[in-house]
């Protein structure tokens, strides 16, 4: 598959004129592991994906062998104590919002993953959450900018397509509900992991 074959698909950071806002260094990890080669496999760190320097990688995927770079900004050193605790404060805010939205709770969930992508404005997985409370809300409006800014991210995560079939449903749109449901099986059909997010 190539991005020719799958024209939604956009490398995001992989120049250094259009580099991704980072403001911790343990971001850059999440937001390389939470893309996919146009292959569909998750980019992985270790082994030949390396830190060429601050901000700049070089990541091989694990599946077709296929290298490509990454470049983001507003990062400093990976031994930063500082960014580190500040990104282990955004897990901890990711956590209670997820289990807010487990109970349901949807004003504690939507304030605290807010609060996370205000932050880090580029996680995609903190805007399908979102987007994904605000349907259960029927706020659809903002369902849509939401979830649109998570595809924008990961456009080849079956579960941001799968959130899309349910708002578009939602709001009466068949034909889109059944393009975003028609590629989430797509996706989801491949022996990828669903999770962008797990440490």
């Amino acid at each position: 598959m190539s991005g020719v074959e799958f024209p939604i698909v956009h490398e995001w950071g992989a120049t250094a004129s259009k580099p991704v806002p980072a403001n911790s260094y343990l971001f850059q990890e999440v937001f390389i592991q939470s893309q996919r080669c146009f292959c569909r496999a998750r980019y992985r760190l270790g082994g030949a994906s390396v830190e060429v320097s601050p901000g700049h990688w070089r990541v091989s995927c694990a599946k077709c062998k296929r290298t490509r770079k990454f470049f983001f900004k507003g990062v400093g050193s990976s031994v930063s104590g500082i960014a580190s605790t500040r990104f282990e404060r955004l897990w901890s805010f990711l956590d209670q919002g997820m289990l807010a939205a487990e109970g349901r709770d949807w004003g504690a969930a939507r304030s605290l993953l807010e609060e996370v992508a205000s932050l880090e404005p580029w996680w995609g997985e903190v805007h399908l959450q979102l987007g994904l409370i605000q349907i259960s809300q029927g706020d659809f409006d903002a369902a849509q900018l939401r979830l649109e800014q998570a595809v924008s991210i990961l456009p080849l995560d079956a579960e941001v397509h799968e959130a899309l079939s349910r708002l578009w449903e939602a709001l009466g749109d068949d034909l889109k509900a059944r393009r975003h449901g028609w590629l989430a099986l797509q996706l989801d059909e491949s022996d990828l992991d669903v999770s962008a997010t797990g440490r």
